[in-house]
């Protein structure tokens, strides 16, 4: 722990609140298929606030972390698998619409606990149903938070993350 939130510490110029939580959550990453429950961090911010900068950390730290922008409910689900839940991080840039996105929002609402599966059929040969994962831990960066009345379950399992120009060391 101590190593992780040093290194969050030269990268990110932030409270203490802050380092403590992405250090911990970073270390969460890899036992979050044991334990099968939980939160996601939103970032948010202004432009140059160092939104992105979090989501890159998780991206070399973090356990099997997918980094992007405008992520589509396919994407998700190729990443996550029919398998075993828990099986990476996501973290998603620019998540400013992130509320207009419906099947995204369904995907994102189930996902912060283990056993809920989202079901699709595939049509390729014949009609066949599949199971696609939603649980991993996810992290997010925008400048505001998805709509109060859109995402009301999604905000429900956020913690916002306040995020301001600073001098990191690097």
């Amino acid at each position: 722990y101590v190593l992780i939130k040093s290194i969050w510490k030269k990268y990110v110029d932030a409270d203490n609140f802050h380092l403590t939580i992405c250090a911990a959550d970073t270390i969460f990453t890899f036992f979050q298929d044991k334990i099968g429950l939980t939160h996601y961090l939103f970032f948010v911010g202004n432009t140059g606030s160092g939104k992105s900068n979090n989501l890159t950390l998780f991206h070399f730290l973090a356990y099997r972390n997918m980094t992007s922008t405008g992520l589509s409910y396919a994407n998700i689900f190729q990443f996550l698998g029919s398998g075993d839940e828990g099986v990476g991080t996501i973290c998603e840039d620019e998540a400013d619409n992130i509320d207009e996105d419906n099947e995204k929002m369904k995907i994102y609402k189930d996902g912060y606990t283990t056993g809920r599966p989202s079901t699709k059929i595939d049509t390729t040969y014949g009609r066949k149903q599949l199971k696609f994962n939603n649980f991993c831990f996810k992290a997010f960066a925008a400048e505001r938070l998805p709509d109060s009345n859109k995402a009301k379950g999604f905000n429900q399992r956020i913690l916002e993350i306040p995020c301001v120009y600073g001098f990191p060391q690097y």
